[in-house]
C-alpha cells in the first residue's frame, strides 16, 4: 500500500486545448495558487523582481486562456490583482465551510470547493489506478481507511521502536538481517528499502525526531480530493474524509511547521528527499501573506465537524465483522486494509487459511466450525482473573511442593500478573479468538449468516466488559506483558503503537453491541471446569468444554481409543468409564498387590518366581507392579489411586464428546461422578497430585519409560499445583470438589457461573 503521489499530485495526466493540441495542464486550484503567489510577488518585491514576476503572472495567464482553465471573468480578476489590487485572503479560500481543505494545500492549494469535474473524471481515474491501484469506490474507501488508520507509518514506527531499544552493534546486525530477508525474496535488494533502513538507523543513532504520520495523512485529505473530483466520494464525504485528516494531524501537531516537518520526513522515506522547488512550494506555504497556511492548524474545524466526521467514520466501520476485523489486525496488520468497505478474501488467502486452521485446529475443509469453539475459553478468563486476584493480595500458593520447586523466573512470571488485576482477562481470550474466526472466514468454514452471528456475539461481549478502545488497549497490552513468553514473539510493540496512535483502526470501530449479550462460545459453570481440571498434567488444560472434533481429528481419536483401551465402539467407552467410576483399576490394586504389603516374604518369593522364568507379556507386567510395591514407588502404598481412575474418567468422556459418542448430557453426568469421587478420596489438591502421580508410576508405565513419566509428570504438578509459570494448569486458582470456597473473590465479572463471588 505505501504510494506517494508525485510533486504535482493536484494536476491530471493532460487536457486538450482550444485548438486541439495536447498540451500539460494544471490543475485549477494549482494554477490559482502560482497566480496568486506571482501577483504578490508583483506588489511586494523591487522593480526588476516585479517586472519578472508580472512575464511569470502573464505567462500563467496565457497558458490558462489557452487551456480554457479560468473563465474569461476570472482571467480578468487576476489582471487586476496584477495591477497591484490586493484579495481578502477569506474571499480566495472559501468560508467556514472550505477551511478543513487547506490542509491539502501540500499537495496543491485548494481555492475552490472540490467537487466533481465530469470532464476530468477519465484521466483523475486513470491516475489512481495507475498510481494506487484503486479501480473503483470501495477500493477507494478502503485505501482512504488505510491511510487513516496505519499506512506507511506503521511499519516504521515498528522498526524505529525496535532499533531504539537495540545497542549500535544490534543495529548493525539488524540492517544486515534486513538485506538478507530482501534477497531471499529471490530478487536483488529493493534500493528503496536499503536506503530507508538506513535513514532509520541513521535518524535513530543522531537522535532525530521519528515522527512521520503527516505523510500519510495529508496523502489522505489529498486522495479525498481526487476522489470526489472523479465522482466516486459525494462532496460531503470528501470534506468529511478531510475533517478526519485534520481530526488526526491536531492530536498529534501543534503547528504547520511541525505538521510539514513530519510530512518531509515520511517523504524522505519512501521516495527521497524533495527537490528544491518542492522545498520553495512548502516554504512558501508556511510563509506567504496569502497563504491559505496563515490561520493556525487547530482553527481549521469546530465540533460540529468533529461529530459530523466521527459519526462518519464509526458508520464506515459499523459492521461487526469490522471490529472482529480489527481485533484480529493486530496479530495481522494486513488485514487493516479490508477493515473497509468490502473485506474481500483472495483465493490465496483461503488457500493459506485453510493451511493454518489444519496446522493450528486440526480443522479440514468439510468440517463444521465447532473448531472455532474451542478456541472461546471463559475457563481460562476465570483462571487468569482469579490468580491475578490473588497475586495483588500475595495469597498465592506455595512455589515449594512435594513434587519439587517452581523456577525463579516461572514465581516472577505468576506474580506479575498482580499487575493486570484491574483488567479483566477477557480480550486475551477474545483477541485469539478473533483471529481464529477471521482464519474459519477466510477459509470459507462458515457462511455469511453465522459469521455475522458470531461477529455480533464476539463485539456485544467486549462491548460488555471494555466501555471504549481506550481500556481494551489498556487490558490487552497488560495481559500481553504479563503472559510473554520467550517461545512466541509479543505483540506489546504493537499494542503500545495503537494505543499512541490516534487513527488506529480499534479507535475507529463502532464500539456498541447490539441487541441482548450472548457469547460466541459455551461458558462452562464452576463446577464443570472444576471437574475438567481433574484430568490434570494428563492431558492438556482444558479451558473450555469438549465439543465434536472434525472428522480426521475424531478418526485419530478413535484410533487412540482402540489402541490404547480397546475400545471401538460407543457402547464400549459408556461401559468403561461406568467400570471407572465403579472400581476402576484402584480396585485391582486393592485386591491382586495391597495384601503383599501386610507379607513382605511372600511378596520376595512372588518376585523371585517370576524372575526365574519365562514370562508372558501379561506376566512382565505383573512382575513391574509387584517390584513398585516393593519399593513402594512414587508411594504407590501410602496414596489412595483413585485419582488415576478419576482423571481417565474425564478425559475419556471428553474424548468421547469429541467423537461424537457421548452427548453433554452424559458428560455432565459422568463429570458430576468425578467430581464426587474426588470428594471422597481426597481433601485437597495436594493430596489429589500425590494419588495421581502414584497411578501413573503404578499403572501406566513400563519400566523402560518409567523415570521419564514419571519426572515429566513431578514437573507438571509443581506447574499445577503452584501456578507457576502462569497458563500451565488451573489447581492454583480453583478450590478443590467438595471443600468449602474460602478463597479470595476475584475483582472481575468474568468469572464462571456458580462462583458465588462473582460481581456484578
Amino acid at each position: 500500500m505505501a504510494k506517494a503521489f508525485p510533486d504535482d499530485a493536484g494536476t491530471e495526466d493532460s487536457a486538450t486545448g482550444a485548438s486541439g493540441a495536447q498540451s500539460p495542464a494544471i490543475d485549477p486550484d494549482s494554477l490559482a495558487w502560482q497566480l496568486l503567489v506571482a501577483a504578490e510577488l508583483c506588489l511586494v518585491t523591487a522593480n526588476q523582481q516585479r517586472r519578472e514576476a508580472l512575464c511569470h503572472l502573464d505567462r500563467l495567464l496565457d497558458q490558462a486562456r489557452h487551456n480554457q482553465q479560468l473563465s474569461c471573468d476570472e482571467v480578468a480578476l487576476w489582471q487586476r490583482v496584477a495591477q497591484g489590487e490586493q484579495l481578502p485572503a477569506m474571499a480566495l479560500w472559501g468560508g467556514q465551510a472550505q477551511l478543513p481543505w487547506r490542509l491539502r494545500a501540500g499537495m496543491a492549494p485548494l481555492t475552490t470547493t472540490p467537487g466533481e469535474l465530469p470532464e476530468q473524471r477519465s484521466s483523475i481515474r486513470q491516475q489512481l489506478a495507475r498510481q494506487w491501484e484503486i479501480d473503483d469506490r470501495h477500493s477507494l474507501i478502503e485505501t482512504l481507511l488505510w491511510l487513516s488508520a496505519q499506512g506507511d507509518r506503521y511499519s516504521w514506527d515498528i522498526d524505529a521502536r525496535e532499533l531504539e531499544q537495540l545497542t549500535a552493534e544490534d543495529r548493525l546486525t539488524w540492517r544486515t538481517r534486513r538485506l538478507i530477508e530482501e534477497q531471499a525474496k529471490g530478487i536483488a535488494a529493493d534500493p528503496t528499502e536499503t536506503r530507508r533502513t538506513a535513514l532509520l538507523v541513521d535518524w535513530v543513532e543522531s537522535h532525530q525526531p521519528l515522527e512521520w504520520a503527516a505523510w500519510d495523512w495529508l496523502r489522505l485529505a489529498e486522495l479525498a480530493c481526487q476522489g470526489t473530483r472523479c465522482g466516486w466520494l459525494s462532496e460531503e464525504e470528501g470534506r468529511l474524509f478531510t475533517v478526519h485528516a485534520v481530526q488526526l494531524m491536531q492530536q498529534r501537531y501543534d503547528s504547520w511547521e511541525a505538521l510539514v516537518a513530519a510530512y518531509q520526513r515520511g517523504r524522505c522515506l519512501l521516495l527521497g528527499p524533495p527537490d528544491e522547488a518542492e522545498q520553495e512550494r512548502w516554504q512558501l506555504l508556511l510563509t506567504a501573506r496569502v497563504s491559505p497556511w496563515q490561520m493556525p492548524l487547530a482553527e481549521l474545524i469546530d465540533e460540529r465537524d468533529r461529530h459530523a466526521a466521527r459519526t462518519f467514520m464509526l458508520q464506515l466501520r459499523g459492521q461487526a465483522w469490522q471490529f472482529a476485523m480489527a481485533l484480529a489486525a493486530i496479530r495481522d496488520p494486513g488485514l487493516v486494509a479490508r477493515c473497509g468497505a468490502r473485506g474481500e478474501r483472495s483465493p490465496e488467502r483461503s488457500d493459506e487459511a485453510r493451511r493454518y486452521l489444519e496446522e493450528m485446529l486440526e480443522w479440514r475443509q468439510g468440517d463444521d466450525d465447532l473448531c472455532l469453539t474451542r478456541c472461546w475459553q471463559p475457563a481460562l478468563v476465570h483462571c487468569l482473573n482469579q490468580c491475578a486476584a490473588d497475586a495483588v493480595r500475595g495469597v498465592m500458593p506455595l512455589c515449594t511442593t512435594p513434587f519439587g520447586s517452581a523456577e525463579p523466573q516461572e514465581i516472577e512470571e505468576r506474580n506479575a500478573l498482580a499487575a493486570c488485576a484491574s483488567h479483566s482477562a477477557t480480550i486475551h481470550m477474545a483477541e485469539k479468538y478473533a483471529f481464529h474466526l477471521i482464519m474459519a472466514w477466510d477459509a470459507k468454514a462458515l457462511d455469511s449468516a453465522r459469521f455475522v452471528a458470531l461477529t455480533e456475539a464476539l463485539r456485544a461481549t467486549l462491548c460488555c466488559f471494555y466501555v471504549s478502545a481506550q481500556q481494551l488497549l489498556d487490558a490487552w497490552l497488560s495481559w500481553e506483558t504479563a503472559l510473554s513468553s520467550t517461545t512466541q514473539a509479543s505483540l506489546a510493540a504493537e499494542l503500545e503503537w495503537h494505543l499512541n496512535d490516534p487513527g488506529s483502526v480499534l479507535k475507529w470501530v463502532s464500539w456498541q453491541g447490539r441487541g441482548a449479550f450472548s457469547e460466541p462460545g459455551e461458558r462452562p459453570s464452576l463446577k464443570q471446569f472444576t471437574a475438567l481440571a481433574l484430568i490434570g498434567p494428563l492431558n492438556a488444560a482444558q479451558w473450555t468444554l469438549p465439543v465434536k472434533a472434525g472428522k480426521r481429528a475424531a478418526a485419530t481419536l478413535i484410533e487412540w481409543l482402540d489402541s490404547h483401551y480397546g475400545i471401538a465402539q460407543p457402547e464400549a467407552l459408556v461401559a468403561f468409564l461406568d467400570f471407572l467410576a465403579d472400581s476402576g483399576d484402584r480396585q485391582e490394586y486393592q485386591i491382586n498387590y495391597a495384601p503383599y504389603t501386610l507379607n513382605p516374604v511372600r511378596l520376595e518369593s512372588e518376585i523371585a518366581i517370576l524372575e526365574s522364568a519365562a514370562r508372558s507379556e501379561n506376566e512382565q507386567v505383573h512382575l513391574e507392579r509387584l517390584r513398585r510395591v516393593m519399593a513402594n514407588t512414587e508411594g504407590c502404598n501410602d496414596y489412595d489411586l483413585a485419582a488415576w481412575d478419576i482423571a481417565q474418567l474425564v478425559d475419556l468422556a471428553s474424548a468421547g464428546v469429541s467423537v461424537g459418542w457421548l452427548t453433554p448430557d452424559q458428560l455432565s453426568h459422568y463429570l458430576k461422578l468425578a467430581e464426587g469421587l474426588a470428594s471422597r478420596h481426597y481433601s485437597g489438591w495436594q493430596e489429589y497430585a500425590h494419588g495421581l502421580l502414584a497411578g501413573v508410576s503404578f499403572f501406566m508405565a513400563g519400566d523402560s519409560e518409567q523415570q521419564g513419566v514419571v519426572a515429566e509428570m513431578k514437573q507438571a504438578l509443581v506447574a499445577w499445583l503452584s501456578g507457576a509459570p502462569p497458563l500451565s494448569g488451573s489447581w492454583s486458582c480453583l478450590t478443590f470438589p467438595g471443600q468449602s470456597d474460602d478463597r479470595w473473590p476475584s475483582m472481575h465479572i468474568d468469572t464462571l457461573g456458580g462462583d458465588r463471588y462473582t460481581l456484578h
